[in-house]
């Protein structure tokens, strides 16, 4: 379960003591007019209850907190050829370079920096009036007469509780951490854990073969995307000469041209209504991508398919008896999760 730092000072979800979850995997997608903007088709946000223009300005604005970019794959090889053949199979689609929370590093381009706290946060954790309290969890939030008035934490390290006074309070605590908090606050609107929106997801990988490689097993894999003619092409685009010539130079026996400092492809095929998907053409994204000790991951494409979910009070989570339910069969009174919180139940 997540792990929440005080409210009143910041709120970030953690997946262990002191180890802050990247807000990096902003998963958004766009029509091809707002492509370069990482902004949602009209389609994805027509149940949003933010309005369209102040969600355009919080898109905006996350942007810049993220340090969003979608250019800092485009010296990549693999990156490129996989984009612009997309774009030749598929012209209308709006196809592009993924926007990701990134950075490539002046001091060393193989490697990038992802966006993290610290990046959001930026001068302002500098600031006297900051403070960050890791290993901490937020109990619950202490109100008298309808007004919050501050929370109370517990220091995971000690397992000794302190009172935190707050003329303000922000829960941030993510999809589950957040109602859960409110929920051991005694702050149970009918809202409270409803509406739980997710993408749906389909998973697959494609091997490019090459040439001298060929296996007429995995041809239809290389019929989705690719034909394996593209690897040849590498070695004659005069925009790869020189770090192909390099490459083979240094090492003779690769029978593939792609340097091995090459960067993965990061590739976006954007949401549209007759395609109501969104689709990433990448690769090394998630651990569950692995290909294995067998395999050329220089070869490898991960494809991921994002679906629109529509939004529904029925999709929920719940830290109690289900509101209206006369025998709570999926729920067992005191039951916690390992931070000692209320053990959340998805209905």
């Amino acid at each position: 379960m997540e792990q929440q730092l005080p409210v009143s000072s910041v709120a970030w979800p953690l997946t262990g003591p002191a180890q802050p979850v990247c807000s990096s995997c902003l998963e958004t997608v766009s029509q091809e007019a707002d492509q370069l903007l990482a902004k949602p088709h009209a389609e994805e946000r027509k149940e949003n209850p933010i309005p369209s223009a102040e969600l355009d300005t919080l898109l905006d604005r996350s942007r810049a907190l993220l340090n969003v970019h979608n250019d800092q794959y485009d010296d990549s090889i693999r990156h490129t050829v996989v984009k612009e053949a997309l774009q030749a199979a598929y012209p209308d689609r709006g196809i592009a370079a993924l926007p990701l929370a990134v950075e490539r590093r002046q001091d060393n381009p193989t490697y990038v920096t992802w966006s993290g706290s610290n990046t959001v946060l930026g001068d302002a954790a500098k600031s006297d009036r900051f403070t960050l309290s890791p290993e901490t969890r937020v109990t619950e939030i202490v109100h008298f007469e309808g007004k919050c008035v501050g929370v109370l934490v517990r220091d995971l390290r000690t397992d000794m509780d302190r009172f935190v006074f707050a003329r303000a309070v922000v829960v941030a605590c993510g999809a589950i951490g957040t109602p859960q908090v409110l929920y051991n606050s005694n702050i149970r609107p009918h809202a409270l854990g409803r509406y739980l929106t997710e993408q749906s997801l389909s998973f697959c990988q494609v091997r490019i073969i090459p040439p001298e490689r060929h296996l007429a097993l995995l041809t239809y894999f290389v019929q989705i995307v690719m034909k394996r003619e593209l690897i040849e092409k590498i070695n004659t685009d005069p925009r790869w000469a020189e770090r192909v010539a390099h490459h083979k130079e240094k090492y003779p026996n690769d029978p593939l041209p792609i340097p091995f400092t090459d960067p993965e492809p990061q590739v976006n095929v954007p949401y549209k209504s007759e395609f109501p998907y969104h689709v990433q053409v990448h690769r090394d994204a998630f651990s569950y991508g692995d290909v294995g000790p067998k395999a050329d991951s220089r070869v490898i494409v991960d494809l991921r398919f994002f679906g629109r979910q529509d939004i529904s009070e029925h999709n929920f989570v719940y830290f109690g008896p289900p509101e209206g339910a006369k025998t709570p069969m999926s729920w067992t009174p005191g039951l916690t999760d390992s931070y000692g919180m209320p053990q959340p139940t998805v209905g």
